[in-house]
């Protein structure tokens, strides 16, 4: 685990040459669990910014320092997909919009957050990433979900809508049969822990190039470390086989896409080349969110943020431009790198 944190802050260092976003990596206290997150903001809290309510002295409830909130501005809050940790996204938070705090969050079971022994369900995560938000302090923000993180957010927006100014979803999962032959193996669960006990680093790197990325050339060694660090982790092993079971094919979005509380801004982004959770599945989002705007990108697999984090986020950033809120959904732009 120690050397799993290390990693994460050394993923969190800017690279020599392009000017690039300082990214803490920090823990704060949800439900007596320590919840790691990497964030743009850091720093002490601006003048005249108070603590949350019902919370005493920032000092009070954190266990490694935690983040004050930040004067009004924008806020956005990523969430990961299905055994991923906020490493995810840092080459794309690395290079985000510097008034912009970006902040990602390690699920509990994932990452370096802890990994309590229980059952894992997205009405669990959905309340989590409410609990997470509220200790943080944050009013209101734009959500970002990858993956499984896609469901966990549609759910959160769907019940919290107050809370949420726009939405992103990044090759999301969520839709009724999307996962197709990876459902019927979720449900497999001593297929799934011996997979997990034969995860070494050469095999999760040969399976990230057959099955997550379009170019192996550009999967980061860094981040072949931090998914395989996961995976070393019994703890995270065992979440990570109760999530396969508990979360991934349940609790589908179909049938709440069309509700008014999920009217509002809405960015898609896919890869073409997505293997995990194919790009046809994208219609399905269209048609169910009265307010989106698809973009696919050319050359791309199923992780947008790390094989193309530039595209990923001139995407994002052109997306959060657009004051209009009342246009027309637009076609689906064919983008590449």
């Amino acid at each position: 685990m120690k050397d799993l944190t290390l990693l994460i802050l050394m993923l969190s260092i800017p690279c020599a040459g392009a000017a690039q976003n300082p990214v803490t990596s920090d823990k704060v206290n949800v439900e007596g669990m320590a919840i790691h997150y990497v964030d743009t903001g850091g720093g002490t809290p601006p003048p005249g910014v108070p603590a949350p309510e019902g919370r005493g002295k920032w000092d009070a409830e954190r266990t490694g320092g935690g983040t004050p909130p930040t004067a009004e501005g924008l806020v956005m809050l990523f969430v990961h997909g299905f055994a991923g940790s906020c490493a995810d996204f840092l080459p794309l938070l690395r290079i985000m919009p510097a008034d912009v705090r970006c902040i990602a969050v390690d699920l509990p079971g994932c990452g370096t957050s802890d990994k309590p022994d229980i059952h894992y369900s997205v009405p669990y995560l959905t309340r989590f990433l409410l609990q997470f938000s509220q200790a943080l302090g944050l009013r209101h923000f734009i959500l970002i979900g990858h993956s499984m993180g896609g469901l966990i957010v549609t759910r959160f927006t769907w019940e919290y809508p107050a809370l949420v100014d726009k939405l992103i979803l990044i090759s999301p999962d969520g839709l009724k049969g999307e996962e197709g032959w990876l459902l019927s193996i979720s449900r497999m669960q001593g297929l799934v822990e011996f997979a997990m006990d034969l995860a070494s680093r050469w095999m999760v790197k040969q399976g990230l190039r057959m099955q997550v990325f379009h170019d192996p050339a550009k999967i980061p060694e860094e981040f072949v470390d931090a998914v395989a660090g996961t995976y070393a982790d019994a703890g995270a092993r065992r979440a990570i086989v109760r999530i396969a079971s508990e979360v991934i094919g349940t609790d589908p979005v179909d049938d709440i896409l069309c509700s008014p509380a999920l009217d509002l801004d809405t960015l898609i982004i896919w890869g073409d080349d997505d293997r995990v959770l194919p790009v046809s599945w994208s219609a399905g989002f269209v048609r169910g969110l009265p307010r989106a705007t698809l973009h696919i990108i050319s050359g791309c697999g199923h992780m947008p943020t790390v094989e193309c984090p530039q595209i990923t986020e001139g995407l994002i950033s052109g997306f959060l431009a657009d004051v209009s809120s009342s246009v027309s959904p637009v076609p689906s732009q064919d983008l590449r790198p």
